[in-house]
């Protein structure tokens, strides 16, 4: 389960989970509560003293959950028993399933950024580099986006390369942009 802090993040593989939730909601007794900001729903998991938001990110489309409190190893298992999330050594299969459609492309990239872990895996670092290569200027360019997702400073070298190299100017700007953005991460 990918820790982020306090909090685990889970990112289902059907961008559409809402039936499945909602029956996990159902079975487990949880409670409604306050969302806050971002999100669009939220549950306290009182036998689990945790609570549970569903986030709808308007930047880049990703539906995602963020347990939290004492109890969230056991909350986020009771939404794993249901819905199925995608894990780093899936990520490859994820993005390889939309290669001929790029609006599904971008939103695999971005839905891989937000499921990968706190900490820098090579492999997914690997991974996302292979996108800064993109025949599609704006499949590069989501690439460099997902890369602040994760905010993994082993990403600056990549993009130093692309800021220095790149044909498309803009891709250029937005490289030094994603540098100076993960300097301060």
């Amino acid at each position: 389960m990918p820790e982020h802090g306090d909090t685990i993040r889970l990112v289902p593989k059907d961008q559409d989970s809402y039936d499945e939730t909602m029956a996990v909601v159902e079975e487990h007794g949880w409670e409604e509560a306050s969302a806050g900001q971002g999100a669009t729903a939220a549950w306290t998991v009182p036998d689990e003293d945790a609570k549970v938001r569903f986030i709808e990110d308007g930047g880049t489309a990703v539906e995602y959950f963020e347990v939290e409190g004492p109890g969230r190893a056991a909350a986020a298992k009771q939404l794993q028993a249901k819905i199925e999330m995608l894990e780093p050594s899936e990520f490859r299969a994820h993005l390889d399933q939309f290669d001929d459609d790029v609006d599904a492309q971008r939103l695999a990239l971005f839905t891989v950024a937000t499921a990968a872990p706190e900490k820098s895996d090579a492999k997914v670092v690997k991974l996302l580099v292979e996108y800064l290569s993109h025949e599609d200027s704006l499949i590069r360019r989501t690439a460099m986006i997902a890369m602040g997702i994760t905010r993994w400073k082993d990403f600056i070298p990549p993009l130093e390369q692309v800021r220095d190299e790149d044909p498309d100017e803009q891709i250029r700007k937005r490289a030094e942009n994603a540098i100076e953005a993960l300097s301060k991460a």
